[in-house]
């Protein structure tokens, strides 16, 4: 059949059950309320949350057979706030693979995105095949592997907090969303039933932590793999909030905590915690604005570490257009303008989409190999998308 009489467009919102069921089907999810993306992500596919409008899809009279979700939500990086938009679902029926209608979903997707000013976008699935459509793995994530063992020998005598379930709206998820936020990157989350919707994303449960009768901190739970994507607590109680996650979900194996590079206040904990660690990317990203993308993240790095005195100049090919910039530290102070440096000296690099991800945001990075040392370690950016964030 020829692509032109196809449907490719926004979701009908009348098309919700026939869209669910085909991403479902797409990714094997086995059919049952304990399984499929309105199960394991209720922030973005319950029906009040209106899927359809988020999503791409090519139809054949009238049956879906290709879709591609983008959802936008809004990040607040160092006090600047940026519109983000996830991809997610991506999907081709089995019976209409390798006729390229993965490309049109995920070009029209991309065409959609940039024309509604998103800064960059994060998506789960195979680089090699994202690749292809602008987007790199960057980022950094730190995995830290906690045994009972260890805690008993480091901490054994500490009272751990007492973990109660959050259930429902109420101060409890205030609280949470108050620690939350204070974070130096963190996601709109919406309040009240959106916010805890959020909490369960991938199969998560969230725990408020208490001391006495008072709040201390939060964590979020996930049992598949058995992990704490979030851990925030107000100093003092970190030990006691490491028992109390070791001794309910780890006392037998362990148990694994998940945290990025703009969580400075609790790394150097677990680093003298942990049993192990390891760091590795987080996610694949594109970003459709480098200079904001890159004002907000270096100004977040000059709050983190200390930045030596520089300036750099960058002319990036990127997917939504040239952008010549100018990145320059000033007595700590980072700023980004618009244009190249006229200064002699002033290093300069060119670089294509996915050279000026890697250069920008990848922990390991040959296009860095040329730069003035003091100049690298402004890089890698702390670009990172929490995990109940990623769609």
């Amino acid at each position: 059949m020829d692509l032109h009489t196809l449907y490719q467009g926004r979701c009908p919102a009348g098309d919700y059950d026939q869209y669910m069921k085909f991403i479902d089907l797409v990714f094997r999810f086995e059919p049952g309320p304990e399984s499929g993306f309105l199960h394991i992500l209720p922030k973005l596919y319950k029906p009040c949350y209106h899927p359809c409008e988020n999503a791409i899809v090519l139809k054949e009279n009238g049956r879906i057979l290709a879709a591609a979700g983008i959802f936008p939500m809004e990040a607040h990086i160092g006090g600047q706030s940026l519109k983000v938009f996830g991809i997610g679902n991506v999907s081709v029926h089995p019976e209409a693979r390798s006729r390229g209608y993965m490309k049109q979903v995920m070009n029209a997707a991309l065409r959609e995105m940039i024309a509604q000013g998103g800064a960059y976008s994060a998506l789960g699935g195979l680089r090699s095949r994202y690749q292809y459509f602008s987007y790199e793995r960057c980022g950094q994530s730190f995995r830290f592997f906690v045994t009972p063992n260890g805690i008993q020998h480091q901490i054994g005598g500490v009272a751990p907090l007492a973990l109660r379930e959050v259930l429902e709206p109420g101060p409890a998820l205030d609280e949470i969303s108050r620690l939350q936020s204070a974070a130096p990157l963190h996601f709109c989350r919406g309040e009240g039933t959106e916010t805890l919707d959020v909490l369960h994303s991938w199969g998560s449960v969230p725990y408020a932590a208490y001391s006495g009768g008072e709040i201390a901190g939060y964590i979020v739970y996930q049992k598949n793999p058995a992990q704490i994507s979030e851990f925030r607590v107000k100093p003092g109680y970190e030990d006691a909030l490491l028992s109390a996650c070791v001794g309910t979900f780890g006392k037998e194996d362990g148990l694994s905590f998940l945290f990025h590079p703009y969580d400075t206040g609790y790394l150097p904990y677990f680093f003298s915690r942990c049993e192990s660690y390891t760091v590795g990317d987080n996610e694949n990203f594109s970003v459709f604005c480098f200079e904001a993308v890159l004002r907000a993240f270096l100004a977040l790095k000059s709050r983190l570490h200390p930045l030596a005195d520089g300036t750099l100049s960058v002319l990036i090919h990127g997917i939504a257009g040239d952008e010549a910039l100018t990145l320059r530290v000033t007595h700590g102070i980072a700023k980004v303008s618009k244009g190249l440096s006229q200064e002699a000296g002033t290093p300069f690099m060119e670089l294509d989409h996915l050279a000026a991800m890697r250069f920008f945001f990848r922990g390991h990075a040959a296009e860095r190999n040329a730069l003035p040392l003091q100049i690298a370690a402004w890089f890698p950016l702390p670009l990172a998308q929490p995990h109940l964030d990623e769609v």
